[in-house]
């Protein structure tokens, strides 16, 4: 285990400060330790900026981040993020404190800081606890939505980005999506399967709030309403509810996007397992034309 540091890695003479790929080509987790450090790995990067990351998994550390300060029989609600700007694909810190204690609830605030300390995300959380022996009020564990068609009867989701993106990138490499409903061919609501390729953390298990938290980012990326080759749609927050906890390695977001001419916009989504819904998923969007290509 790499020593406890003040400051972020250091990175060894010609050595990478990222890393990517297994040698079988399946892609390596998107985050390894280093003392309190997240190295990330090229395929954390968002399809809008290969010097960004994604949202998606920078949300999943923060969820990791707050269930661990959950005491036992107390499981993640609800998590909002707040996307500061561009998280540059460099060493994160995690830092997560609990700012209302409680036996029923508690509310934990997180936040992600590069090397300077200067926050890049924030998080807040409430933890609710969860009952050892249901109550016995018959249809209340039911769900109130069947779910999509399964994984093995959906196709492969056609990537939105095919052609646009040139480099590795979550959406593209580090999540199997199916289509289960509508067309991302088009605009309009879809329903997309997706199950993680790699951990989140090397040497991790994923819990099913982390995958579903990372996953729920994409959402107005699943029910895209202009073309990302002439606009840019991006959501500078993102609230994930859950009243159950998501099971299996296939989670899926049934989502719609609303946007207006004015540059505003706004996601909303529910969350199934192969079970039924477990959450919902809410964004705000910022919705602008895109900027020209750089110059060869």
């Amino acid at each position: 285990v790499p020593p406890m540091r003040a400051g972020p890695p250091a990175a060894r003479p010609g050595a990478p400060t990222i890393w990517g790929m297994h040698g079988d080509g399946a892609p390596a987790p998107l985050y390894r330790r280093d003392g309190a450090w997240f190295i990330p790995a090229p395929h954390t990067a968002s399809p809008w900026s290969e010097r960004a990351q994604h949202g998606g998994p920078v949300a999943a550390l923060l969820a990791r981040a707050v269930e661990k300060t959950l005491p036992e029989g107390m499981s993640l609600s609800r998590l909002t993020v707040e996307l500061l700007g561009p998280i540059p694909i460099l060493p994160l810190r995690i830092d997560a404190e609990i700012t209302r204690p409680g036996r029923r609830v508690q509310l934990t605030s997180a936040q992600a800081v590069d090397q300077h300390g200067r926050p890049l995300v924030l998080a807040r959380a409430w933890g609710i606890r969860t009952l050892a022996e249901p109550l016995p009020l018959p249809g209340l564990d039911a769900t109130s939505y069947p779910p999509p068609p399964a994984p093995h009867r959906s196709p492969p989701e056609p990537d939105l980005f095919h052609g646009i993106v040139d480099y590795p990138h979550f959406y593209g490499l580090a999540c199997e999506r199916r289509l289960a409903d509508g067309t991302t061919d088009s605009p309009g609501p879809a329903v997309v399967w997706f199950r993680w390729l790699c951990p989140l953390v090397a040497g991790e298990e994923m819990t099913g709030a982390q995958r579903a938290v990372g996953i729920s980012d994409s959402a107005q990326g699943v029910s895209w309403m202009v073309k990302p080759d002439r606009h840019i749609f991006i959501n500078p927050d993102l609230t994930v509810t859950l009243w159950r906890e998501p099971e299996g390695e296939w989670t899926a977001l049934a989502a719609r996007s609303r946007l207006h001419a004015d540059g505003r916009g706004a996601s909303d989504s529910l969350l199934f397992d192969q079970r039924g819904d477990t959450g919902r998923v809410s964004q705000s969007v910022l919705l602008d034309r895109a900027p020209p290509p750089d110059p060869p």
